[in-house]
């Protein structure tokens, strides 16, 4: 994947389309990203992740946590980043 800036909604879209491309449940890939079922289901519908499930997904999706975009959306996830 293209190295790119993500947002909280671009962070969600992307693990839909993983899932959709990859034929998983939400169980199945939330096993596979190491985050629990409830947790990948917020994200996908914008949710602001924590840090540690923020790391796991990005982890699992192949993106730099660290190209976060600054958008209101994410500029919490950036803060706690440099921390």
């Amino acid at each position: 994947m293209a190295s790119t800036d993500l947002d909280v909604l671009e962070l969600g879209r992307l693990v839909r389309q993983k899932r959709a491309d990859e034929q998983l449940s939400l169980r199945q890939a939330a096993a596979l990203a190491r985050v629990s079922f409830s947790t990948l289901s917020r994200v996908e519908d914008g949710a602001q992740p924590d840090l540690s499930t923020f790391t796991s997904l990005c982890a699992w999706l192949g993106v730099n946590p660290g190209r976060q975009a600054m958008s209101p959306r994410s500029v919490r996830i950036t803060e706690a980043a440099r921390r």
